[in-house]
């Protein structure tokens, strides 16, 4: 029997099994570069801003106390209630004052009696010392009376001024427009003139104290020389919640301190804002935005390509050849959707936008340009 065939056909089935392997062996082809959007960095006109920490403070916060003693009757408002200028607050009991206000009513009436007396007799006085028939002496004393009468009107007059005061201040009213605290009286209870019976606070306009360095002050009144502007009413400031939001409102410096404090090497500064919703309240920690009066050219980008790492924040640039690189930047102030970058990137250059998820440094991607989202500076 002829083996050589067995044999051709083994090493027919050997040479295809090598060839089924040499071609499982074989690299598979490269995955396609991962598609990316990116922007071109340009330089945008900004206005330049420093940020400083306050503190709201109440434009007025009155002290609310009676001007009379007595016992307490009613009260008007309800704790922590918007109140009106001149708003009925408390109400003292007037039986006293009203009594004290008829007997000098009483009293003046007497001494208005008494001085028509007085009048007429000095008039008849007069007239028969001029025909010598009075003696000197005798008008002297009738005038002296008729003096005294008209100083006991005027007396008069003044007791029933004072009691009608009195007798008004059993009324307490609101001096101002504001918010009002709790009541730390009680009906029935002994008012007194020294003895607190709430507080009131105004809140629109709101007061902003804050602190900025010698420093800061000489630049920002550098600025304004250069740039023609010369009162500070120029500046465009704004408010930053504690929540990060923004206050609806602008403000506007209102006053400051004549001199720099020698221990802390700050001066105090106070802006004003139109509160009248009342979202701000007396004791709130505030960020102030002021923004310069000259606009610069800056580099700003959307906040969607700024990722943030122990190193710091960072976006990742495409290169001339597609491959993308980390570049750690510094960044400023945000301006809405946009943030200011400092210092890591160059006009001109790529950075990416979306697709951030799947990428490295180091790959190469295929890029494509989407238009920035127009930006308007504040």
């Amino acid at each position: 029997m002829n083996k050589h065939p067995i044999k051709l056909r083994a090493l027919a089935l050997l040479a295809i099994a090598g060839i089924t392997v040499s071609c499982s062996d074989a690299p598979p082809p490269p995955p396609p570069a991962p598609k990316i959007e990116f922007q071109v960095i340009d330089l945008k006109p900004l206005n330049p801003a420093v940020e400083f920490v306050g503190r709201t403070v109440a434009s007025e916060d009155v002290s609310i106390k009676a001007r009379v003693s007595g016992q307490l009757l009613a009260r008007h408002f309800k704790d922590g209630a918007k109140v009106e200028q001149n708003q009925l607050l408390f109400e003292i009991d007037p039986a006293s004052y009203t009594a004290e206000l008829n007997r000098q009513k009483a009293t003046l009436s007497q001494a208005k009696s008494a001085y028509e007396v007085a009048s007429l007799q000095y008039s008849r006085g007069k007239q028969l010392n001029e025909k010598k028939l009075l003696s000197d002496m005798d008008m002297d004393e009738l005038t002296s009376r008729m003096l005294q009468a008209k100083a006991s009107v005027e007396g008069a007059e003044s007791a029933v001024e004072v009691a009608e005061l009195n007798l008004e201040y059993t009324k307490v009213h609101a001096p101002v427009a504001g918010r009002m605290s709790k009541s730390e009286v009680f009906i029935g209870d002994l008012i007194t003139p020294e003895r607190q019976m709430a507080s009131l606070v105004q809140v629109d306009p709101m007061w902003i104290d804050f602190q900025v360095s010698e420093r800061s002050v000489l630049n920002a009144r550098q600025q304004m020389l250069e740039s023609g502007a010369h009162s500070i009413d120029d500046l465009n400031i704004s408010l930053r919640l504690p929540n990060n939001t923004m206050f609806d409102q602008k403000g506007r410096i209102n006053a400051s301190e004549n001199r720099i404090d020698q221990a802390t090497g700050t001066i105090s500064i106070r802006a004003i804002f139109p509160n009248p919703d009342q979202i701000l309240i007396p004791g709130m920690y505030v960020t102030l935005i002021i923004e310069g009066i000259e606009p610069v050219e800056a580099v700003l980008i959307e906040q969607r390509a700024i990722s943030q790492d122990q190193q710091g924040h960072f976006v990742m640039v495409v290169k001339d050849d597609n491959t993308v690189e980390k570049r750690i930047i510094k960044v400023g102030n945000q301006q809405g959707i946009f943030w200011h970058v400092e210092e890591g990137l160059s006009p001109g250059e790529r950075v990416v936008i979306n697709g951030l998820q799947r990428i490295r440094p180091g790959i190469t991607v295929d890029p494509v340009e989407v238009t920035a989202v127009p930006f308007e500076s504040n």
